[in-house]
Protein backbone atom coordinates (compact mmCIF):
# COMPACT_ATOMS: atom_id res chain seq x y z
CA UNK A 1 0.00 0.00 0.00
CA UNK A 2 2.93 2.34 0.55
CA UNK A 3 3.61 2.01 -3.19
CA UNK A 4 -0.04 2.90 -3.95
CA UNK A 5 -0.33 -0.25 -6.08
CA UNK A 6 -0.42 -3.99 -5.46
CA UNK A 7 1.01 -4.57 -8.94
CA UNK A 8 4.62 -4.90 -7.77
CA UNK A 9 7.60 -6.04 -9.85
CA UNK A 10 7.43 -9.47 -8.22
CA UNK A 11 3.78 -9.85 -9.11
CA UNK A 12 4.38 -8.63 -12.66
CA UNK A 13 7.10 -11.28 -13.03
CA UNK A 14 4.70 -13.93 -11.72
CA UNK A 15 1.99 -12.91 -14.19
CA UNK A 16 4.51 -13.09 -17.02
CA UNK A 17 4.41 -16.88 -16.85
CA UNK A 18 0.62 -17.10 -16.91
CA UNK A 19 -1.79 -16.90 -19.79
CA UNK A 20 -4.52 -14.87 -18.08
CA UNK A 21 -6.92 -12.43 -19.73
CA UNK A 22 -9.18 -11.75 -16.74
CA UNK A 23 -8.58 -10.87 -13.10
CA UNK A 24 -10.73 -10.23 -10.05
CA UNK A 25 -9.26 -7.55 -7.79
CA UNK A 26 -10.38 -7.66 -4.15
CA UNK A 27 -9.98 -4.55 -2.03
CA UNK A 28 -11.45 -2.80 0.96
CA UNK A 29 -11.45 0.94 0.32
CA UNK A 30 -11.80 1.80 -3.35
CA UNK A 31 -9.15 4.50 -3.14
CA UNK A 32 -5.78 5.10 -4.74
CA UNK A 33 -4.37 1.61 -4.10
CA UNK A 34 -7.22 -0.36 -5.67
CA UNK A 35 -7.61 2.14 -8.49
CA UNK A 36 -3.91 2.19 -9.41
CA UNK A 37 -3.61 -1.60 -9.21
CA UNK A 38 -6.59 -2.02 -11.54
CA UNK A 39 -5.17 0.49 -14.03
CA UNK A 40 -1.78 -1.27 -13.97
CA UNK A 41 -3.47 -4.59 -14.74
CA UNK A 42 -5.52 -2.99 -17.52
CA UNK A 43 -2.31 -1.62 -19.06
CA UNK A 44 -1.07 -5.21 -19.32
CA UNK A 45 -4.18 -6.14 -21.32
CA UNK A 46 -6.02 -7.89 -18.47
CA UNK A 47 -9.75 -7.34 -18.05
CA UNK A 48 -10.30 -6.39 -14.40
CA UNK A 49 -13.37 -6.92 -12.22
CA UNK A 50 -13.05 -4.90 -9.00
CA UNK A 51 -14.82 -6.13 -5.87
CA UNK A 52 -14.57 -3.62 -3.02
CA UNK A 53 -16.56 -2.14 -0.17
CA UNK A 54 -19.04 0.53 -1.19
CA UNK A 55 -19.06 2.35 2.16
CA UNK A 56 -15.69 1.71 3.80
CA UNK A 57 -14.18 5.15 3.42
CA UNK A 58 -13.27 8.14 5.55
CA UNK A 59 -13.75 10.37 2.51
CA UNK A 60 -16.71 9.15 0.43
CA UNK A 61 -15.90 11.59 -2.38
CA UNK A 62 -12.55 9.85 -2.98
CA UNK A 63 -14.34 6.51 -3.28
CA UNK A 64 -16.83 7.91 -5.80
CA UNK A 65 -14.04 9.41 -7.90
CA UNK A 66 -12.14 6.11 -7.84
CA UNK A 67 -15.22 4.11 -8.84
CA UNK A 68 -16.01 6.50 -11.70
CA UNK A 69 -12.41 6.37 -12.91
CA UNK A 70 -12.44 2.57 -12.87
CA UNK A 71 -15.66 2.46 -14.89
CA UNK A 72 -14.27 4.95 -17.40
CA UNK A 73 -11.18 2.77 -17.80
CA UNK A 74 -13.37 -0.23 -18.64
CA UNK A 75 -13.31 -2.13 -15.34
CA UNK A 76 -16.29 -4.03 -14.03
CA UNK A 77 -17.16 -2.84 -10.52
CA UNK A 78 -19.15 -4.68 -7.85
CA UNK A 79 -19.56 -3.70 -4.20
CA UNK A 80 -19.19 -6.15 -1.33
CA UNK A 81 -22.59 -5.05 -0.03
CA UNK A 82 -24.38 -6.00 -3.25
CA UNK A 83 -22.67 -9.41 -3.25
CA UNK A 84 -23.68 -10.03 0.35
CA UNK A 85 -27.26 -9.08 -0.41
CA UNK A 86 -27.39 -11.47 -3.36
CA UNK A 87 -26.00 -14.25 -1.17
CA UNK A 88 -28.63 -13.48 1.44
CA UNK A 89 -31.30 -13.93 -1.23
CA UNK A 90 -29.74 -17.00 -2.84
CA UNK A 91 -31.26 -20.39 -2.09
CA UNK A 92 -27.93 -22.01 -2.94
CA UNK A 93 -26.05 -20.33 -0.08
CA UNK A 94 -27.29 -22.06 3.09
CA UNK A 95 -24.89 -20.31 5.43
CA UNK A 96 -25.99 -16.89 4.28
CA UNK A 97 -29.61 -17.96 4.41
CA UNK A 98 -28.95 -18.97 8.01
CA UNK A 99 -27.50 -15.52 8.68
CA UNK A 100 -30.59 -13.96 7.12
CA UNK A 101 -32.74 -16.04 9.45
CA UNK A 102 -30.69 -14.84 12.40
CA UNK A 103 -31.28 -11.23 11.47
CA UNK A 104 -35.02 -11.87 11.29
CA UNK A 105 -35.26 -13.89 14.50
CA UNK A 106 -32.92 -11.78 16.71
CA UNK A 107 -30.05 -14.21 16.38
CA UNK A 108 -31.28 -17.75 17.01
CA UNK A 109 -28.62 -20.47 16.68
CA UNK A 110 -25.84 -17.90 16.52
CA UNK A 111 -23.57 -20.31 18.41
CA UNK A 112 -23.53 -22.66 15.41
CA UNK A 113 -21.93 -20.06 13.16
CA UNK A 114 -18.50 -18.48 13.04
CA UNK A 115 -17.76 -15.76 15.64
CA UNK A 116 -17.13 -13.18 12.91
CA UNK A 117 -20.73 -13.52 11.75
CA UNK A 118 -21.77 -11.33 14.66
CA UNK A 119 -20.33 -8.31 12.86
CA UNK A 120 -22.00 -8.89 9.47
CA UNK A 121 -23.56 -5.85 7.83
CA UNK A 122 -25.71 -5.92 4.74
CA UNK A 123 -24.80 -2.68 2.99
CA UNK A 124 -26.45 0.57 2.02
CA UNK A 125 -30.00 0.63 0.60
CA UNK A 126 -30.04 -3.12 0.29
CA UNK A 127 -33.75 -3.68 -0.25
CA UNK A 128 -37.24 -2.27 -0.52
CA UNK A 129 -40.75 -3.67 -0.60
CA UNK A 130 -44.35 -2.47 -0.63
CA UNK A 131 -46.45 -4.09 2.10
CA UNK A 132 -50.02 -3.85 3.38
CA UNK A 133 -50.25 -2.47 6.91
CA UNK A 134 -53.71 -1.97 8.40
CA UNK A 135 -55.24 -1.55 4.96
CA UNK A 136 -52.60 0.91 3.72
CA UNK A 137 -49.86 0.18 1.22
CA UNK A 138 -46.50 1.30 2.57
CA UNK A 139 -43.13 1.13 0.85
CA UNK A 140 -40.40 -0.08 3.21
CA UNK A 141 -36.73 0.59 2.58
CA UNK A 142 -34.11 -1.23 4.64
CA UNK A 143 -30.79 0.55 5.15
CA UNK A 144 -27.56 -0.44 6.83
CA UNK A 145 -25.05 2.39 7.10
CA UNK A 146 -22.27 0.08 8.32
CA UNK A 147 -21.29 2.81 10.76
CA UNK A 148 -20.79 5.38 7.99
CA UNK A 149 -22.79 8.26 9.50
CA UNK A 150 -21.84 10.73 6.79
CA UNK A 151 -22.15 8.40 3.81
CA UNK A 152 -23.88 10.50 1.16
CA UNK A 153 -26.50 7.87 0.28
CA UNK A 154 -28.21 8.33 3.64
CA UNK A 155 -28.37 12.10 3.74
CA UNK A 156 -31.82 13.50 4.13
CA UNK A 157 -32.46 14.17 0.45
CA UNK A 158 -32.51 10.43 -0.22
CA UNK A 159 -35.42 9.72 2.10
CA UNK A 160 -37.24 13.03 1.67
CA UNK A 161 -40.46 11.32 0.53
CA UNK A 162 -40.59 8.96 3.48
CA UNK A 163 -43.36 9.20 6.07
CA UNK A 164 -40.79 8.60 8.79
CA UNK A 165 -37.31 7.37 9.50
CA UNK A 166 -35.61 5.22 12.10
CA UNK A 167 -31.88 5.21 12.70
CA UNK A 168 -29.54 3.05 14.71
CA UNK A 169 -25.80 2.70 15.13
CA UNK A 170 -24.30 -0.54 13.85
CA UNK A 171 -26.09 -3.30 15.80
CA UNK A 172 -24.36 -6.66 15.78
CA UNK A 173 -26.30 -9.90 15.65
CA UNK A 174 -24.82 -10.82 19.04
CA UNK A 175 -26.47 -7.80 20.67
CA UNK A 176 -29.75 -8.53 18.92
CA UNK A 177 -29.71 -12.07 20.25
CA UNK A 178 -28.88 -11.08 23.83
CA UNK A 179 -31.24 -8.13 24.19
CA UNK A 180 -33.83 -7.44 21.49
CA UNK A 181 -34.46 -3.67 21.38
CA UNK A 182 -37.65 -2.53 23.05
CA UNK A 183 -38.43 -0.17 20.17
CA UNK A 184 -38.39 -2.86 17.50
CA UNK A 185 -41.56 -3.03 15.47
CA UNK A 186 -43.13 -6.39 14.52
CA UNK A 187 -42.07 -8.14 11.34
CA UNK A 188 -44.32 -8.03 8.29
CA UNK A 189 -45.13 -11.30 6.55
CA UNK A 190 -44.63 -11.39 2.79
CA UNK A 191 -46.32 -13.64 0.26
CA UNK A 192 -43.35 -16.00 -0.06
CA UNK A 193 -42.56 -16.64 3.60
CA UNK A 194 -40.07 -13.78 3.58
CA UNK A 195 -39.96 -11.34 6.45
CA UNK A 196 -38.56 -7.89 6.91
CA UNK A 197 -37.37 -6.67 10.29
CA UNK A 198 -38.54 -3.09 10.53
CA UNK A 199 -37.49 -0.37 12.93
CA UNK A 200 -34.53 -1.56 15.00
CA UNK A 201 -34.17 2.09 15.81
CA UNK A 202 -33.28 4.52 18.54
CA UNK A 203 -35.34 7.28 16.94
CA UNK A 204 -38.44 7.14 14.76
CA UNK A 205 -40.21 10.11 13.14
CA UNK A 206 -43.45 8.35 12.21
CA UNK A 207 -45.46 9.58 15.20
CA UNK A 208 -43.63 12.77 16.18
CA UNK A 209 -45.66 16.02 16.53
CA UNK A 210 -45.84 18.35 13.53
CA UNK A 211 -44.29 21.13 15.63
CA UNK A 212 -41.21 18.98 16.26
CA UNK A 213 -40.86 18.25 12.54
CA UNK A 214 -41.08 21.97 11.72
CA UNK A 215 -38.57 22.88 14.43
CA UNK A 216 -36.13 20.25 13.13
CA UNK A 217 -36.39 21.75 9.63
CA UNK A 218 -35.88 25.26 11.00
CA UNK A 219 -32.83 24.12 12.97
CA UNK A 220 -31.44 22.59 9.78
CA UNK A 221 -31.99 25.88 7.92
CA UNK A 222 -30.33 27.86 10.73
CA UNK A 223 -27.37 25.48 10.77
CA UNK A 224 -26.79 25.90 7.03
CA UNK A 225 -27.01 29.68 7.35
CA UNK A 226 -24.38 29.49 10.09
CA UNK A 227 -22.08 27.49 7.80
CA UNK A 228 -22.49 30.15 5.12
CA UNK A 229 -21.62 33.02 7.48
CA UNK A 230 -18.85 31.36 9.51
CA UNK A 231 -15.31 31.65 8.11
CA UNK A 232 -14.69 27.89 8.03
CA UNK A 233 -12.62 25.97 5.51
CA UNK A 234 -14.26 26.28 2.08
CA UNK A 235 -14.12 22.56 1.35
CA UNK A 236 -15.62 21.75 4.75
CA UNK A 237 -18.37 24.30 4.16
CA UNK A 238 -19.17 22.63 0.85
CA UNK A 239 -19.51 19.24 2.54
CA UNK A 240 -21.78 20.69 5.24
CA UNK A 241 -24.18 22.09 2.64
CA UNK A 242 -24.60 18.81 0.74
CA UNK A 243 -27.62 17.76 2.81
CA UNK A 244 -29.88 19.87 0.63
CA UNK A 245 -33.32 21.37 1.12
CA UNK A 246 -35.19 24.14 -0.70
CA UNK A 247 -36.96 25.70 2.29
CA UNK A 248 -34.01 27.91 3.17
CA UNK A 249 -33.42 29.26 -0.36
CA UNK A 250 -37.16 29.87 -0.75
CA UNK A 251 -37.34 31.86 2.50
CA UNK A 252 -34.24 33.88 1.57
CA UNK A 253 -35.61 34.58 -1.91
CA UNK A 254 -38.94 35.73 -0.46
CA UNK A 255 -37.16 37.91 2.11
CA UNK A 256 -34.99 39.58 -0.54
CA UNK A 257 -37.99 40.10 -2.82
CA UNK A 258 -39.97 41.73 0.00
CA UNK A 259 -37.03 43.99 0.94
CA UNK A 260 -36.59 45.23 -2.63
CA UNK A 261 -40.32 45.64 -3.24
CA UNK A 262 -40.63 47.62 0.01
CA UNK A 263 -38.20 50.21 -1.40
CA UNK A 264 -40.11 50.58 -4.69
CA UNK A 265 -41.84 53.86 -5.54
CA UNK A 266 -45.29 52.34 -6.12
CA UNK A 267 -47.13 49.02 -6.09
CA UNK A 268 -46.46 48.35 -9.78
CA UNK A 269 -42.71 48.72 -9.37
CA UNK A 270 -42.90 46.67 -6.17
CA UNK A 271 -44.48 43.74 -7.99
CA UNK A 272 -41.88 44.01 -10.77
CA UNK A 273 -39.04 44.10 -8.24
CA UNK A 274 -40.35 41.02 -6.44
CA UNK A 275 -40.84 39.10 -9.69
CA UNK A 276 -37.40 40.11 -10.99
CA UNK A 277 -35.55 38.88 -7.92
CA UNK A 278 -37.60 35.68 -7.75
CA UNK A 279 -36.90 34.79 -11.39
CA UNK A 280 -33.24 35.84 -11.17
CA UNK A 281 -32.54 33.64 -8.14
CA UNK A 282 -34.21 30.48 -9.40
CA UNK A 283 -33.46 30.73 -13.12
CA UNK A 284 -29.93 31.96 -12.41
CA UNK A 285 -29.15 29.07 -10.08
CA UNK A 286 -30.55 26.67 -12.70
CA UNK A 287 -28.33 28.16 -15.41
CA UNK A 288 -25.25 27.92 -13.17
CA UNK A 289 -26.08 24.27 -12.49
CA UNK A 290 -26.57 23.59 -16.21
CA UNK A 291 -23.16 25.12 -16.88
CA UNK A 292 -21.59 22.73 -14.38
CA UNK A 293 -23.35 19.81 -16.09
CA UNK A 294 -22.01 20.87 -19.50
CA UNK A 295 -18.53 20.98 -17.99
CA UNK A 296 -19.03 17.31 -17.09
CA UNK A 297 -19.12 18.02 -13.39
CA UNK A 298 -20.60 15.66 -10.80
CA UNK A 299 -23.72 17.69 -10.21
CA UNK A 300 -26.91 17.08 -8.26
CA UNK A 301 -29.35 19.70 -9.59
CA UNK A 302 -31.35 20.44 -6.43
CA UNK A 303 -28.27 20.18 -4.24
CA UNK A 304 -26.53 22.87 -6.30
CA UNK A 305 -29.63 25.08 -6.31
CA UNK A 306 -29.78 24.66 -2.53
CA UNK A 307 -26.17 25.77 -2.02
CA UNK A 308 -26.46 28.75 -4.38
CA UNK A 309 -29.70 29.75 -2.65
CA UNK A 310 -28.30 29.58 0.87
CA UNK A 311 -25.23 31.54 -0.17
CA UNK A 312 -27.32 34.63 -1.03
CA UNK A 313 -27.84 35.10 2.72
CA UNK A 314 -25.03 37.73 3.02
CA UNK A 315 -26.64 39.69 0.18
CA UNK A 316 -30.02 39.51 1.92
CA UNK A 317 -28.41 40.95 5.06
CA UNK A 318 -26.78 43.68 2.96
CA UNK A 319 -30.12 44.61 1.39
CA UNK A 320 -31.80 44.71 4.81
CA UNK A 321 -29.11 46.94 6.34
CA UNK A 322 -29.18 49.24 3.30
CA UNK A 323 -32.96 49.59 3.59
CA UNK A 324 -32.66 50.64 7.24
CA UNK A 325 -29.79 53.13 6.88
CA UNK A 326 -30.57 54.91 3.55
CA UNK A 327 -26.92 56.01 3.14
CA UNK A 328 -25.63 55.49 -0.40
CA UNK A 329 -21.93 54.98 0.34
CA UNK A 330 -22.73 52.57 3.19
CA UNK A 331 -25.10 50.71 0.89
CA UNK A 332 -22.29 50.27 -1.62
CA UNK A 333 -19.96 48.91 1.06
CA UNK A 334 -22.61 46.54 2.41
CA UNK A 335 -23.43 45.17 -1.04
CA UNK A 336 -19.77 44.68 -1.98
CA UNK A 337 -19.11 42.86 1.29
CA UNK A 338 -22.21 40.71 0.79
CA UNK A 339 -21.20 39.93 -2.79
CA UNK A 340 -17.73 38.79 -1.76
CA UNK A 341 -19.05 36.72 1.13
CA UNK A 342 -21.73 35.03 -0.96
CA UNK A 343 -19.31 34.13 -3.74
CA UNK A 344 -16.72 32.84 -1.29
CA UNK A 345 -19.29 30.80 0.64
CA UNK A 346 -20.29 28.92 -2.52
CA UNK A 347 -16.70 28.43 -3.64
CA UNK A 348 -16.01 25.29 -1.58
CA UNK A 349 -18.96 23.47 -3.10
CA UNK A 350 -18.71 24.66 -6.70
CA UNK A 351 -14.98 23.94 -7.03
CA UNK A 352 -15.64 20.28 -6.18
CA UNK A 353 -18.31 19.96 -8.89
CA UNK A 354 -16.21 20.56 -11.97
CA UNK A 355 -12.93 19.01 -13.18
CA UNK A 356 -9.68 20.61 -12.05
CA UNK A 357 -8.84 22.03 -15.48
CA UNK A 358 -12.28 23.69 -15.82
CA UNK A 359 -12.62 25.31 -12.40
CA UNK A 360 -12.51 28.88 -13.75
CA UNK A 361 -15.28 28.09 -16.22
CA UNK A 362 -17.34 26.75 -13.31
CA UNK A 363 -16.66 29.65 -10.93
CA UNK A 364 -17.17 32.48 -13.45
CA UNK A 365 -20.98 32.02 -13.84
CA UNK A 366 -21.32 31.85 -10.04
CA UNK A 367 -19.76 35.30 -9.72
CA UNK A 368 -22.03 36.60 -12.50
CA UNK A 369 -25.04 35.17 -10.67
CA UNK A 370 -24.24 36.95 -7.42
CA UNK A 371 -23.16 40.13 -9.24
CA UNK A 372 -26.60 40.28 -10.90
CA UNK A 373 -28.33 40.02 -7.52
CA UNK A 374 -25.98 42.61 -6.01
CA UNK A 375 -26.68 45.01 -8.91
CA UNK A 376 -30.43 44.67 -8.36
CA UNK A 377 -29.94 45.54 -4.68
CA UNK A 378 -27.90 48.63 -5.61
CA UNK A 379 -30.59 49.81 -8.04
CA UNK A 380 -33.39 49.42 -5.49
Amino acid sequence: KTQFSMYTNEFAHYLGGLDRKDAILFGVETHVCVQQTALDLMDRGIQVHVLADGVSSQRPLDREIALDRLRQAGCYVTTMESVLFELLRSKDAPEFKAISGIVKAYGENLKNLKPSVGEVTVGVEFGSRTVDVNGSRIKLQCWDTAGQDRFRSIIRSYYRGAAGMGDNDAVSLERLRESPPAGAMPTFQGGSQEEALVGVAQRCTLDEPVSETIMRDLRSVAQKLMYVMMPVNVADRGRRLRDWDLWGPLLLCLALGLILSWQAADSTQASYAFADIFVTVWVGSGVVTLNAVLLRGKVSFFQTVCVLGYCIFPLVLSAFCSMLLHIDWLKLLFVLAGLGWSAKASLGFVTELVPEDKKLLGIYPVWLFYCAIAWMILLA
